[in-house]
């Protein structure tokens, strides 16, 4: 759910907007504030010296402070009718070698280099001595003059830096508080759902729910939560059921059978899209089977999204959340040739470790798709049911940034002395996520959908 060209060996990426981990705030906030957004964001001068992919290269340090005359910046760069400054495209990989992401932008000629390159390209073109530094975080280190070997900042630069921000979060000004709830009913279930924009620019999500496939006739719901633009999260909301439940005709486990589910949607994706295709880039996952004849719970989760059940008040999880920083997603992720960054980032990009789509993430010819870097692969668990459950609570992960899953059951019990209707729940839940404002760590600031499916 948005120019730049990349060196001839360099395959160009689906990605365009990747899951920022906190809210990117203007330049004139940053100018008036001085604060970084991410507090935890460790100092540049503790910055691991690796030029791993994915890695942040310790730049050089300053010096002195840059001493070019305010009037020479204005008019040697930032000039206006430069090209459009999308984040994901400028910094997207080295055009010289490839390396990703960028960590420098020229702001003459607007192309990326890795630090290597960015100090070899201003040797042998002196003119081109500011860049643009891939974190632009801290207002005024922002911009690297290499001439003066220090940082270098003047209003003009604005013009770069705010387009910068907002391309890489996909932030709006005013949250899209308007949800979309709705209600559905069938042989005795009872499922309320709901979605939010929120801050974002849009709405990536989608979510399905359905009582009663026509071949299988188990119930199935699911979230699929989309980074990059709406269309894969899209294209899994229309056909991942369709498949499963095709699949469940020629028999066999069912958690299996969603396991298949899951690989073959991913397949098919990569053959009906296009590497550009609406910027899309993928969605994480999480679907839910209720098969009533044999009273059992399946979640096939792959991703961040979570499904939590609610036995007797107390919550339990049904799926675990699929990041980078897990040591058993680290390990597949190096063993394909990619790398985790500091901040727990698939090559300093991705903040989930398996989804449907990223095939950038999926180039490793010589492995099967539960090796690859990030995999639509899905955990799956398999979970009695019982007289003591009361509902399930299925939801992207700008839910579970902002509560834990007891504090989501326990919200949902106290809703339920006031009403029965688990659209309006969603709905409530929704307005208690959403910030008000803005807040430095990101959180309430993400798209939000939920799906509560009542077992009583």
């Amino acid at each position: 759910m948005s120019d730049s060209t990349p060196s001839p060996n360099v395959t160009k990426a689906r990605a365009r907007t990747y899951t920022t981990v906190g809210a990117p705030p203007t330049a004139h906030h940053l100018a008036k504030t001085g604060a970084s957004p991410v507090p935890s964001t460790p100092q540049q001068a503790e910055r691991v010296k690796s030029k791993k992919i994915g890695i942040y290269p310790e730049p050089a340090p300053a010096t002195r402070p840059c001493t070019c005359d305010k009037k020479y910046l204005r008019t040697k760069f930032c000039l206006p009718g430069g090209p459009q400054m999308n984040f994901h495209d400028r910094y997207f990989a080295c055009s010289v070698c490839g390396l990703r992401p960028c960590m420098k932008l020229c702001c003459k000629c607007w192309k990326g280099f890795c630090d290597s390159h960015a100090t070899e390209h201003f040797k042998s073109s002196p003119e081109h001595h500011v860049m643009a530094n891939y974190e632009l975080w801290q207002y005024e280190e922002c911009f690297w003059c290499f001439k003066c070997n220090g940082y270098t900042m003047c209003e003009a630069f604005d013009a770069v830096l705010e387009p910068l921000f907002v391309s890489k979060g996909s932030f709006v000004n005013v949250p899209v508080t308007e949800k979309h709830t709705e209600y559905f009913e069938d042989h005795g279930i009872r499922c309320g759902a709901g979605t939010m924009q929120g801050w974002r620019a849009d709405n990536e999500d989608a979510h399905v729910v359905y009582l009663g496939l026509p071949l299988s006739g188990v119930d199935y719901i699911a979230v699929y939560d989309g980074h990059g633009g709406p269309l894969v999260a899209r294209y899994a909301g229309k056909k991942t059921h369709e498949l499963f439940d095709n699949l469940c005709r020629q028999g066999g486990d069912m958690a299996q059978i969603l396991v298949k589910t899951f690989l073959l949607l991913d397949e098919t994706l990569g053959r009906e899209t296009t590497a550009d295709e609406s910027g899309s880039t993928g969605c994480t996952a999480n679907a839910v089977v209720i098969n009533h004849t044999t009273k059992k719970i399946y979640c096939a989760n792959a991703g961040d999204a979570r499904s939590v059940l609610c036995r007797n008040g107390q919550a339990i999880n049904l799926s675990e959340d699929h990041r980078p920083s897990l040591e058993s997603e680290r390990s597949r992720i190096v063993a394909a040739g990619s790398c985790v960054s500091e901040d727990d980032r698939v090559e300093g990009l991705l903040a989930v470790s398996r989804a449907f789509g990223d095939f950038d993430f999926k180039q490793a010819s010589s492995l099967p798709a539960h090796k690859q870097a990030v995999t639509s692969y899905p955990d799956v668990s398999v979970n009695a049911l019982t007289p003591e459950d009361q509902f399930i609570l299925t939801a992207c992960d700008g839910i579970w940034d902002c509560m834990t899953s007891q504090e989501v059951v326990n919200f949902v019990i106290g809703e339920l002395r006031s009403t029965s209707d688990p659209q309006k729940i969603c709905g409530k839940l929704l307005d208690k996520c959403v910030a008000k404002e803005i807040p430095e760590d990101g959180i309430g600031t993400d798209n939000m959908s939920v799906v509560l499916t009542m077992l009583k």
